[in-house]
């Protein structure tokens, strides 16, 4: 599935004409990134100032996975404070996917249709979307405890790492921990996005084939 890029929702008798840009969440991506580096880097400078104390006990209270990668990591105040300004930023991501592409919208849906009209679902699509969903329900019953599924939010997916390659390549590496902190919250909106994105656009996914 490619939902959001480069489609041309061109509607005769209506204004929705164009294209659905990815530029906002090109920059929010590219930015979130940089500052996790800059976090790793200048954090034993910072480590000291008020707001980067308030910002370590945000995280290792309320965000379970930084709690987690506190107890594998040989550095855990700084793998905490990098990994929490990720967190930070899914309110920018939230708003970026649920509002400014928000998938009830009449534009992305035209868009949408549009996409899949020259780009036909596979045969199996069907099956696909109704595994992804309960994948997301899953989730959702993971990171509110009432289902043992790990998700990145809940910390689950350390205690899957059985050949530590978490541990020792990404929560304790100084290249990896900041994309590894930047890809796991982006992962984490994405696919609860896209559980709602199918739900939105059901006629397509569930439609098109039977028709």
């Amino acid at each position: 599935m490619n939902p959001i890029s480069d489609l041309s929702p061109e509607v005769s008798g209506t204004p929705l004409k164009g294209k659905i840009s990815l530029s906002a969440l090109y920059v929010l991506m590219t930015v979130a990134l940089i500052m996790s580096y800059i976090a790793y880097l200048f954090f034993p400078i910072i480590s000291n100032i008020s707001i980067a104390r308030d910002v370590n006990f945000f995280g290792e209270t309320y965000i379970p996975s930084v709690r987690g990668a506190m107890e594998i990591s040989l550095d855990p105040t700084r793998c905490d404070f990098v990994m929490t300004i990720q967190w930070l930023f899914s309110i920018l991501y939230i708003w970026i996917f649920f509002i400014y592409y928000n998938q009830f919208s009449k534009k992305t849906r035209i868009a949408t249709k549009n996409w899949y009209m020259v780009n036909p679902l596979p045969s199996a699509s069907n099956f696909r979307c109704v595994i992804f969903l309960l994948f997301g329900l899953a989730s959702i019953f993971g990171d509110f405890g009432l289902l043992d599924f790990p998700t990145f939010f809940n910390g689950g997916i350390f205690l899957l790492d059985s050949n530590h390659f978490i541990t020792q390549r990404l929560i304790n590496s100084s290249l990896m921990l900041p994309v590894f902190s930047w890809f796991s919250v982006l992962a984490y909106i994405i696919i609860y996005w896209l559980c709602v994105f199918i739900i939105a656009n059901r006629s397509i996914f569930f439609g098109q084939n039977e028709s």
